[in-house]
C-alpha cells in the first residue's frame, strides 16, 4: 500500500503527458490518416483550366473515404467508371451524360457498379450513362464541364442530368465564371480575368470522408469519444484499428449538427447563413441559366433532380427552399424536374430511412441509398416520358 501514492501519481502523470501530447499532435495524427494515404496512392484528381479540377483519364488508384480505402477506376474521358474504358466521342446508343458532386460521383461506394448512375445504366438496356461527377463541384463546374466535353472535345450527348446537391449555394460562392466560360475561384476573375490564377492547392479535394465534428450528440459526448479527440494513445490505437480491420457498422440516430452549415441552411436560425446561403443560391441559378441556353442552343434536353439531406429527413422538410427554387427554375427553363424528396420523407421514421440508405454517420447516400435513387428517379422520368426502355423481363 505504500506504493500506491507514488503509482497513482505515475499514472497521473502519464495520463496529464498523453492528453498534453494528444493534443499537440492533433494534426500529425490526421496527417497520418489522410495525407499519408495520398503519399501511399496518388490521387485521382487534378486542376483543369477550364472546369476549375476533375479526375485523371484513364486511371487507377486507392480512394480514402473514412475508415474504407477502396480501388477507383476512370475512363478516357476523365469520368469514374467500372474501369479505364475507351469512351468513343460518338455514342453508339442513347447517351445520357450525369453530373453533381459526391452524391452522383458515389463517394464511399467501394463498387462503382452500385452508384445511381451505373445502375441507371444497367436497367436502361437503350442508353449509355456517363458519370460526370466530381466531389463539390457545384453549378459553375457543372456548366464549365458539360460545355467543355460538348464544344471542345465533341462528345456527342442526348440528355444532360444535373442533380443539385443542398450545400450546392455555399459551394457556389467560392466560384465565378469568367467570360471565355472558366471556372474560378471568387475574386480571381477579378485580379487575373483568367481561372489559371486559381491556386491549385485548393481544388481537387480529396474523398476523405471526414464530417464537420458534431457539437452535441450524445454518442459524440461519450467518454470514449472524449477520449478518441484528446488521448495521443487511444486516437493512434484507433488509427491503426481502421488500417487494419474492417470498418464497424454504426447503428445510431443522425446528429443535425454533421456538416449542419450545408446541411440545414434553408432553416438554421443562423440569418449571416441564410443570406449567404440564398446569395449562393441566387448565382447558382445564374450558372444554370448558362447551361440551360448552351443545351438548348444544342437542342440536347436537360433534366434537373433535387435530393434532400438527411437534415431535411429528420426535420420533415418536404417543401424546401431548395426544391421551391429549382422547380420554379425548371418551369421557367422548359426543364424537366425530378424532386426526391417525398420518396425520402414519406416514412413516418426519419431515422429508419437515414439508416436504410445513408452512410452510418454521414450524409451520402450507401449501396442501398443508391439504388433508392435509381429505382425512383426512373420511376418519376418515366412518368413524364412513357416511352423509356426497360429490362425485358426475364424468363
Amino acid at each position: 500500500m505504500r506504493q500506491f501514492p507514488k503509482i497513482l501519481a505515475i499514472v497521473m502523470l502519464l495520463v496529464f503527458v498523453d492528453l498534453v501530447f494528444g493534443h499537440a499532435v492533433a494534426p500529425v495524427t490526421g496527417w497520418f490518416n489522410d495525407d499519408l494515404f495520398f503519399i501511399l496512392h496518388e490521387k485521382s484528381s487534378e486542376t483543369h483550366d477550364v472546369y476549375e479540377y476533375g479526375l485523371k483519364r484513364k486511371f487507377q488508384t486507392r480512394e480514402k473515404f473514412g475508415p474504407l480505402h477502396y480501388q477507383i477506376y476512370t475512363n478516357s474521358l476523365g469520368f469514374r467508371d467500372s474501369g479505364t474504358h475507351q469512351i468513343e466521342l460518338a455514342a453508339q446508343r442513347t447517351r445520357w451524360l450525369f453530373i453533381g458532386d459526391s452524391f452522383t460521383y458515389g463517394a464511399g461506394i467501394p463498387n462503382y457498379g452500385d452508384s445511381f448512375v451505373a445502375r441507371i445504366d444497367k436497367q436502361l438496356p437503350c442508353v449509355e450513362a456517363l458519370n460526370a461527377g466530381v466531389s463539390s463541384y457545384s453549378p459553375a463546374n457543372y456548366y464549365a464541364k458539360v460545355r467543355y466535353f460538348l464544344e471542345t472535345e465533341h462528345l456527342k450527348v442526348d440528355r444532360v442530368v444535373v442533380f443539385v446537391d443542398m450545400p450546392d449555394p455555399i459551394d457556389e460562392l467560392k466560384r465565378r465564371v469568367d467570360a471565355a466560360g472558366k471556372v474560378a475561384r471568387a475574386g480571381a476573375i477579378a485580379k487575373s480575368g483568367s481561372s489559371n490564377a486559381t491556386p491549385a492547392s485548393v481544388l481537387a479535394p480529396r474523398a476523405s470522408g471526414k464530417l464537420d465534428p458534431p457539437s452535441s450528440s450524445a454518442e459524440n459526448t461519450s467518454f470514449r469519444q472524449w477520449l478518441r479527440d484528446h488521448s495521443l494513445s487511444v486516437r493512434l490505437a484507433y488509427e491503426v484499428k481502421d488500417w487494419i480491420l474492417p470498418p464497424v457498422k454504426l447503428e445510431r440516430d443522425f446528429d443535425l449538427d454533421i456538416h449542419r452549415a450545408k446541411g440545414m441552411w434553408p432553416m438554421d436560425g443562423d440569418d449571416g447563413l441564410r443570406r449567404r446561403a440564398k446569395t449562393g443560391l441566387a448565382r447558382a441559378g445564374q450558372s444554370m441559366d448558362r447551361l440551360a441556353t448552351f443545351l438548348q442552343a444544342r437542342g440536347v434536353p436537360l433534366v434537373l433532380a433535387v435530393y434532400p439531406w438527411p437534415h431535411q429527413i429528420v426535420s420533415g422538410e418536404e417543401n424546401s427552399i431548395q426544391v421551391r427554387f429549382w422547380h420554379d427554375w425548371s418551369e421557367r427553363h422548359g426543364v424537366k424536374f425530378i424532386n426526391l424528396f417525398p420518396a425520402f420523407l414519406s416514412s413516418p421514421s426519419p431515422q429508419d430511412i437515414i439508416r436504410r440508405y445513408f452512410i452510418a454517420g454521414d450524409v451520402h447516400w450507401n449501396e442501398a441509398g443508391h439504388a433508392y435513387v435509381a429505382e425512383t428517379f426512373l420511376r418519376l422520368l418515366a412518368k413524364i416520358e412513357p416511352a423509356l426502355c426497360t429490362i425485358p423481363k426475364s424468363g
